[in-house]
């Protein structure tokens, strides 16, 4: 069940905390989106490492929801929580052109394409070292 699942996931975060939480969620996006591109695989199977891919990559996004607003006072919560997700969307804007830019290539592309997705694998360690800087809202009273 789906609820309960996320009741789970909601429990790891108050009982970890959000910084340890984030960090399991990028070593696994890490895992699978190197698992995933680089080693040599049939389709189907790729196709199948969606899902672990999906479960960790889009993780770190369901815990924004109760995290972020956690960070500013009452008065900024939804500005600041909009800010954030919005200024990741401006920069994965970039997105669409990439592929565009890859595709182009013609017959060649896709062995191009699955070199380039498994560099972008390497992104959620880049979350690791940013780390350190991540604050901890468990337990900590909220700003009004």
């Amino acid at each position: 069940n789906g609820r309960q699942l996320l009741e789970r996931l909601f429990a790891v975060a108050r009982n970890l905390g959000r910084r340890a939480m984030f960090g399991v969620y990028f070593v696994g996006s890490a895992i699978a989106i190197g698992a995933a591109f680089g080693l040599p695989m049939d389709p189907h199977t790729r196709l199948y490492m969606y899902f672990p891919i999906g479960l960790s990559v889009f993780g770190v996004f369901g815990a924004f929801t109760y995290y972020l607003p956690e960070l500013y006072p009452t008065r900024l919560r939804g500005t600041g929580a909009g800010f954030c997700y919005n200024a990741g969307r401006l920069i994965a804007a970039a997105g669409p052109f990439l592929v565009g830019a890859i595709a182009s290539r013609g017959a060649g592309a896709l062995g191009g394409a699955l070199q380039v997705l498994f560099y972008v694998g390497f992104v959620p360690l880049l979350g690791l070292l940013v780390m350190p800087w991540v604050l901890e809202t468990k337990g900590r009273e909220l700003a009004d």
